[in-house]
């Protein structure tokens, strides 16, 4: 099992799991509104004025940034052009990391990542995206992959995505344990992660570990009851839920996993 030890500084109690100590992920006001803005909106071109309006308006906030670069990027026909324009002589980390990060390959990821390190070594998303940038090689150097987003993690330890996409390179690396570690991290800076939710759920399931998995799975299976008409090989009509009442009481994932 997972050591946890927990340090009382300065009046305050930090959560240290296996060498992390997470803080509970903050996202600002900007964050919060352009996701209500966004569940709001009622067509794509409404979602592009709503991203573009926070982008502009928050220009330095990187999370935010890359947010709005996402929905552009998936609603906005000229998007790349867009987020090149606002880069290119630019001195802002934000807008180029934002341009690397959507539309840039392994170089420009690392030319852009040695740039934002440059002028602050500490910075959580120079780290990740030097990590990125390795991992896109042909023959990445996993154990840089991996010393990089441990040095995003060090910078900023309240980023759920650090803890993420460490464990994803540590299951590569198929240091399984090490990456639940780091997930586990993770889902301490934000417990509603999702996908941090289902890394961990692979792992209990490979490792047999019953408790801990049937423990998230009610966060998986739906509230409302699920109707639903199942194919069945070789039978020439659905099975419909009557035929099933009554005869299956849970969805079962774990002998699936």
């Amino acid at each position: 099992m997972l050591r946890m030890t927990v340090i009382a500084v300065l009046g305050m109690t930090v959560l240290v799991y296996a060498g992390y100590a997470p803080k509970p992920v903050q996202k600002s006001l900007a964050e919060i509104a352009l996701q209500n803005g966004l569940d709001a909106a009622k067509s794509d071109s409404e979602k592009v004025v709503i991203a573009k309006a926070a982008l502009e308006a928050n220009p330095e906030d990187v999370r935010l940034s890359a947010n709005c670069g996402n929905v552009l990027r998936r609603y906005m026909d000229d998007a790349e052009a867009y987020f090149k324009t606002r880069a290119e002589g630019s001195e802002s980390i934000a807008k180029r990391y934002v341009n690397a990060i959507l539309y840039g390959d392994s170089t420009k990821q690392t030319e852009t990542s040695a740039w934002i390190l440059k002028k602050d070594a500490n910075n959580y998303w120079g780290h990740r995206l030097a990590a990125l940038g390795e991992w896109e090689k042909a023959t990445p150097n996993m154990e840089k992959v991996r010393s990089e987003f441990e040095a995003a993690i060090a910078a900023d330890p309240s980023q759920p995505d650090g803890y993420l996409y460490l464990g994803y390179a540590l299951d590569e690396m198929e240091r399984q344990s090490d990456a639940l570690a780091a997930y586990e991290a993770g889902a301490v800076s934000d417990p509603t992660n999702s996908y941090l939710r289902n890394a961990r759920m692979t792992i209990y399931a490979t490792q047999r570990k019953a408790d801990q998995y049937f423990a998230l799975l009610p966060d998986v299976l739906p509230k409302e009851p699920v109707s639903m008409t199942l194919a069945s090989a070789n039978a020439k009509e659905g099975i419909s839920p009557e035929v099933l009442k009554r005869k299956m009481t849970l969805l079962e994932f774990w002998g699936f996993s």
